[in-house]
């Protein structure tokens, strides 16, 4: 999904995360469709990830189509998917028109395996092929994570040609900052700026002012590789490729963004040993009944060890009445 670099408005100056968040969970349609129009989509975004189950289905279902679309891509995929299933097909269609290819792919790999192909079905054939190109690569690699909405020029064109070639394209292309340079194949050669064919000669060929910078990432790696490789190289994008150095697409620095908040809280989600399944909701939003079976063995089992302490306890309470010291040192075998 494209940075957006849009400045705010005085209205959405004003709001405040906390308000936005009130607002969310006040459950009346008419304030929270308002926020959801004037907020900024992300800050909506934000938001609706602190909000528990019951309150992100109130607001889902207050939303109208106009303002569902446009917040899609900022609201997590599986959420989505599951307000899409209960949609209409017209609506579906729109909703899933409107989300960038990268947000969309994120969407069908949480969907049921079948509904999938009812989903793939109502995409313009332009998103389908780009949908079924994406989903060869699992979610959590540099394939998976991709968009292949990217400035991309033969090095062959001249500086006329490219510039022409962007115009024609510009709307379906998410990322102009960096213009890909490939050769006839395909195969990435370098990358230029927009702003440096602006200022080129118009005859010049591209080849002779790209920077023939190839620092790309298969498109089967690791996310955290990928992360690691824009924190190293200070990139805005990272192009991902194939074992053949075909372009495929690129990984943005907001992609990136996600992929480590994913990541970390995965982590501390594993570490904690709450960790769920991939597609899981986020921890706060994650049902009561979820967080009992995860943690039930645990806490039987812990249950016994201290039953077991406590007999251990009370059977040398003789000891531990005529040596008192040793008490000192009861915090430590509960702790183990």
């Amino acid at each position: 999904m494209a940075t957006v670099t849009t400045p705010p408005s005085d209205t959405e100056a004003t709001l405040t995360p906390e308000s936005i968040l009130a607002a969310l969970e006040s459950e009346d349609v008419a304030i929270i469709v308002d926020i959801c129009r004037t907020a900024h989509p992300g800050d909506i975004g934000a938001a609706f990830e602190q909000l528990d189950h019951d309150h992100q289905e109130t607001v889902l279902h207050a939303l109208p189509m106009e303002v569902l679309t446009e917040l899609a891509d900022y609201l997590p995929a599986a959420v989505i998917e599951r307000r899409v299933r209960s949609l209409s097909v017209d609506d579906r269609r729109e909703v899933l028109t409107s989300m960038s290819d990268d947000e969309l792919v994120d969407l069908l790999q949480e969907a049921p395996k079948d509904q999938l192909p009812h989903y793939i079905a109502l995409l313009p054939e332009e998103k389908r092929e780009t949908s079924h190109d994406l989903l060869q690569f699992p979610e959590t690699t540099a394939g998976g994570r991709m968009t292949t909405a990217i400035g991309e020029i033969r090095a062959s064109m001249t500086v006329r040609e490219a510039l022409a070639f962007l115009a024609e394209s510009h709307e379906e292309t998410e990322i102009l900052s960096r213009i890909y340079v490939v050769d006839e194949e395909g195969r990435l050669l370098g990358k230029t700026r927009l702003r440096d064919l602006a200022f080129s000669r118009r005859s010049i060929l591209v080849e002779k002012i790209m920077d023939a910078d190839k620092i790309s990432i298969n498109a089967m790696a690791d996310q955290e590789e990928a992360v690691q490789m824009i924190a190293r190289y200070d990139l805005v994008a990272l192009p991902v490729v194939d074992s053949e150095f075909h372009l495929l697409g690129v990984i943005t620095h907001d992609d990136a963004m996600e992929i480590l908040e994913e990541e970390h809280t995965e982590d501390m989600e594993l570490a904690s040993g709450i960790g769920g399944d991939p597609g899981d909701f986020a921890y706060l939003q994650t049902p009561v009944m979820t967080h009992l079976r995860r943690r039930f063995f645990w806490v039987l089992g812990l249950a016994f060890l201290a039953l077991f302490s406590g007999y251990v306890m009370h059977h040398y309470g003789d000891v531990l009445k005529a040596n008192f010291v040793l008490a000192l040192y009861l915090p430590m075998v509960v702790a183990a």
